[in-house]
């Protein structure tokens, strides 16, 4: 009866669309549209059904977008396929979220936001600007660590001096929380051009070389003393040594009689005194160039001729040591092993180093009795 065929194949679904298009139901009218496309025959005035369904879709999706809700226009646009300009809004609309995101300084989500978005205007800059403002927020928070990484990986303005600001201010944290070893590998990550933070690692480890005198651990504080590179600790290091001999005067342990070494040659205290009752000799090094000279007594030496190390033993009996010696280079290596049979009161031992072995830098003499403890230790300088 009149156009019933063509109403059946097709008009009905379309016509009932276009009304709701015009009402502006987007979703229903391109619902109403598919339902055409779905038909087995299709009249070719309703052939542009699924034109008209991309077109509600991207009607809906300029809907929600002026009212900014942008991940469900995304979806719309998407809908909407090959419509005129949707691919491009797809990525606007990522983009303007990610702008919402970031606005609300939920960092994470508007990088997800801005990568969706692709090469759509500066997104791929949006990026590194949300790693450095969510940097920046933590920074001020005080989680200096996540911040540090945040600010490495935004790539963005004065990234690099935040970092870096990022670990002193860590360091100092550890620092005040007395977590020494953690502080001192936090200031030598600084880059140098940025800050020398030498006197800061002198600093700490002179705070942790005095935390463990104060808790009696003095050898500890000794070898921290001595990682103090620019500023000077000799009385420190000094007071500590004297502190460990004084809990621990005993011959046989090679701290004692090291340190007890160190000591009487930097005139300290009661160190001589504390040697010879411990050892029952004075014993006295010295460089020269001399093989028979024994009053011209040096700390340091030429490495352009012969160096000869003496070491003068007195006692007042009997006695005598057999002993050996060697010398450590300021580089590390040792030399051979030197014996020293049976030395008595008066007695005199030697040790040259030629100019073709000598190593510049401080080098350290051993010499050690026949039970392996410590007699003699003695640093001098090869110029």
């Amino acid at each position: 009866m009149k156009d019933a065929e063509t109403k059946v194949n097709g008009g009905v679904y379309y016509e009932y669309a276009a009304s709701l298009a015009e009402e502006g139901n987007y979703i229903d009218a391109a619902a109403s549209y598919e339902k055409v496309i779905a038909l087995e025959t299709v009249a070719d005035e309703y052939k542009d059904a699924a034109d008209k369904a991309k077109e509600c879709y991207f009607n809906q999706a300029e809907k929600l977008y002026g009212e900014k809700k942008y991940t469900e226009a995304a979806e719309y646009y998407t809908k909407a396929g090959d419509y005129t300009g949707a691919a491009e809004k797809v990525k606007e609309c990522s983009y303007m979220n990610g702008e919402t995101l970031a606005e609300q300084k939920k960092y994470d989500e508007a990088v997800k936001a801005y990568e969706t978005a692709g090469d759509y205007k500066d997104a791929a800059d949006k990026i590194k600007e949300c790693y450095y403002n969510n940097a920046s927020d933590k920074m001020e928070a005080k989680e200096y660590a996540a911040a540090k990484e945040l600010f490495l990986k935004s790539e963005y303005s004065d990234y690099s001096d935040k970092a870096n600001e990022c670990l002193i201010k860590q360091a100092e944290t550890y620092l005040a929380d007395k977590k020494f070893e953690d502080a001192i590998k936090t200031y030598g990550e600084v880059d140098s051009k940025y800050k020398d933070c030498t006197k800061k690692i002198d600093s700490a480890y002179t705070k942790w070389g005095s935390s463990l005198y104060k808790s009696k651990d003095y050898k500890g504080a000794v070898e921290k003393y001595e990682q103090v590179t620019k500023k000077d600790v000799t009385d420190k290091i000094n007071k500590a040594k004297a502190a460990y001999v004084k809990d621990h005067k005993d011959r046989s342990d090679e701290t004692t009689m090291s340190y007890l070494c160190d000591l009487r040659y930097a005139d300290y205290g009661s160190a001589e005194d504390d040697y010879t009752k411990l050892i029952g000799w004075t014993v006295e090094s010295f460089v020269n160039d001399k093989l028979d000279d024994y009053k011209n007594k040096k700390t340091s030496a030429d490495s352009s001729k012969t160096i000869y190390v003496h070491t003068m033993y007195l006692n007042e009996n009997d006695a005598s040591m057999s002993l050996k010696g060697y010398v450590i280079y300021s580089d590390g290596t040792k030399s051979n092993d030197i014996t020293f049979g049976e030395v008595k009161n008066r007695y005199t031992t030697w040790m040259s180093i030629d100019p073709s072995s000598a190593i510049k830098g401080d080098a350290t003499l051993y010499v050690y009795d026949d039970t392996d403890k410590l007699v003699e230790k003695f640093t001098f300088t090869i110029k």
